[in-house]
């Protein structure tokens, strides 16, 4: 049994934000237990081979990808030119992302003194509220089984408790019905390269499963554009022109080469 003040499960963006957040009301030397189930480092879904593959960088500016108040360190300055990797709008790569979030961490447990222990490889099968005999005091019982070793259980008992993991988008292998997969951005496509390279016999028959709804068009935000000084003003310039009918002529307008391409496509002719 290990007894803590806090448990967090989940490892990836939502349980090191949780994490950052709770170090600022725990006390000093606080015990702080994290259960994942992967078997790796901080980051979740950015350690998985099928949904983080290996080209992979963040599609928005590393300042809105982070825990809290944390900045993020990339780059340096030691060829004398400076290094673009520390601009505003870089996108960071799986491995950088992966050294923040381990960094983010590591800042916390140093600034804090917290007790920290992480059950890699652990998935939280079931978690209870239980008083004591006067009913004065609540715990939080939760348990957590070695993936490796089923058998295995411990027994966490803290007086919170923070649910912060994941979904897990792996289709069941009976499941036959087709996939439809609604809208064109990038988390449809992200899910629809998941589960293409989840799905048996990818090659084969099973890759019919597989749809798409675009809609209008294939088209996405320029987030580098997007969130620049100047991407209110054109997303109120768009809105302003956009009457219910003209959507191929805002589009056009908003995605010429230069500095008001607020919409970009891969398909030639998204239309």
């Amino acid at each position: 049994m290990i007894n803590a003040d806090l448990t967090i499960v989940g490892a990836g963006y939502a349980g090191i934000n949780a994490l950052n957040a709770a170090s600022k009301y725990l006390p000093r030397g606080s015990k702080v237990v994290v259960v994942d189930r992967r078997r790796q480092e901080w980051g979740g879904m950015w350690n998985d081979n099928t949904l983080a593959y290996g080209f992979v960088r963040l599609h928005q500016p590393k300042d809105q990808f982070t825990a809290g108040e944390r900045e993020w360190f990339v780059g340096s300055d030691s060829d004398g030119g400076g290094d673009k990797r520390k601009e505003w709008d870089y996108l960071p790569d799986r491995r950088e992302v992966l050294d923040h979030f381990g960094s983010v961490v590591a800042s916390v447990v140093e600034e804090t003194g917290i007790e920290l222990t992480v059950l890699w490889g652990h998935a939280a099968m079931n978690a209870t509220t239980v008083a004591d005999a006067d009913a004065v005091e609540r715990k939080v019982h939760l348990t957590a089984r070695k993936l490796s070793s089923p058998s295995s259980d411990v027994l966490i008992v803290s007086d919170r408790l923070i649910q912060a993991a994941g979904f897990d988008v792996r289709p069941k292998k009976s499941q036959q019905p087709p996939i439809i997969v609604m809208g064109s951005g990038k988390t449809a496509m992200d899910t629809i390269l998941a589960l293409h390279l989840l799905l048996p016999n990818r090659n084969g028959p099973s890759s019919d499963r597989l749809h798409c709804i675009a809609g209008g068009g294939t088209w996405f935000w320029n987030r580098a554009v997007l969130s620049s000084p100047r991407g209110p003003r054109l997303v109120v310039s768009a809105l302003d022109m956009y009457d219910g009918t003209n959507a191929r002529e805002v589009y056009t307008r908003f995605s010429k080469p230069g500095s008001d391409n607020l919409f970009h496509s891969a398909v030639p002719d998204p239309f």
